[in-house]
């Protein structure tokens, strides 16, 4: 709780650093978007030199082995493609919403970059949250560039080789969901998606068990262990589910639920209010993203995920009623 609580000080000093000084909003975006592309690099070397985490004996340490998939230094593919979404989804809004797009090379470079890299991850809930992001930002922008965006999407999906590939597993995972027969459920190609909808089940016993106060922050693998939900404290799996939005109504209940949906929806609300500026028209289409992607993966509560969360959010509502204050400047 003392970690979230500092994380989200991030935001406050981001809206406190641009008030003193407009010029630094340009490099705190500068800062997250060269971020990205560290974790991006990184992941590369990762990718050439420990393609697998067997190589590394990660596995008796309870890690995924991984195989052949951008990690990064954050070990997941998944949170990593998550991220990744998440800053590409903000430098499309900017890059779209001026007329002026090539006098960002920079950006358009960078996205590239982050884009070949999000392929790399070969994560599912990552490509849908990129996805839905994109679609949703030319949606708000004009119904032409929607009705692009979705013929790219279908022309990526038709092309990318292994990626194609995942996406045809949802029919594997949509089986492991479905299947009652225990057996058969877990040890089908994709046995994941059933341990997911698990996870998902055993957030629901723990919300139905603490309704109104939840069992506290962080206190989900004690409460799971009470349940006979966990056989092991140590285990990953133990601390949380792999819904962000269940694990936050299991562990502060419905009042904690509540304030969460009511503080990402004003987020949203100022982001769409805005929509002309490029910074906020990207970011509303990265928190719906994330949002998509946390339905999957715990990524609303990841740590690394926070530091570039909060100070986006700093860079949303700092300005938010200055039109074009990133997409004119950047």
């Amino acid at each position: 709780m003392v970690r979230f609580i500092e994380y989200f000080f991030l935001y406050l000093i981001t809206v406190d650093e641009i008030k003193q000084d407009e010029k630094n909003r340009k490099f705190l975006f500068a800062s997250i978007v060269i971020g990205a592309l560290l974790v991006s690099f990184f992941g590369l070397l990762q990718l050439k030199y420990y393609p697998s985490f067997y190589d590394l004996n990660m596995m008796e340490e309870g890690w995924d082995p991984h195989i052949n998939r951008l990690l990064s230094t954050w070990f997941d593919p998944n949170f990593v493609g998550g991220f990744l979404a998440f800053i590409i989804c903000i430098l499309f809004g900017i890059q779209i919403s001026d007329k002026k797009f090539y006098k960002h090379p920079l950006l358009f470079i960078s996205s590239l970059f982050l884009l070949f890299s999000l392929y790399l991850t070969y994560s599912r809930s990552a490509y849908l949250a990129c996805g839905i992001g994109i679609l949703v930002i030319t949606a708000l922008k004009s119904r032409k560039l929607f009705l692009l965006g979705m013929l790219t999407v279908t022309i990526l999906f038709v092309t990318l080789g292994k990626a194609q590939e995942r996406f045809l597993d949802l029919w594997e995972s949509a089986k492991s969901i479905l299947v009652q027969d225990g057996f058969n459920s877990y040890f089908n190609p994709d046995a994941t998606s059933r341990l997911r909808v698990d996870s998902w089940q055993n957030a629901l016993a723990i919300i139905k068990e603490n309704f109104w106060f939840g069992c506290g922050y962080n206190a989900y693998k004690y409460s799971a262990w009470k349940l006979g939900m966990v056989a092991d404290l140590e285990e990953h799996s133990s601390t949380g589910s792999d819904s962000s939005l269940l694990n936050i109504f299991a562990t502060t209940g419905i009042f904690g639920f509540v304030a969460y949906l009511w503080f990402y929806m004003k987020a949203l609300i100022i982001g769409f209010k805005n929509k002309t500026d490029g910074y906020n028209l990207g970011l509303t289409g990265a928190l719906i993203a994330l949002l998509a992607h946390a339905t999957f993966v715990n990524s609303l509560l990841f740590p690394h995920m926070l530091v570039f969360f909060w100070i986006s959010l700093g860079l949303l509502n700092a300005s938010p009623n200055t039109p074009a204050h990133l997409s004119s400047r950047t």
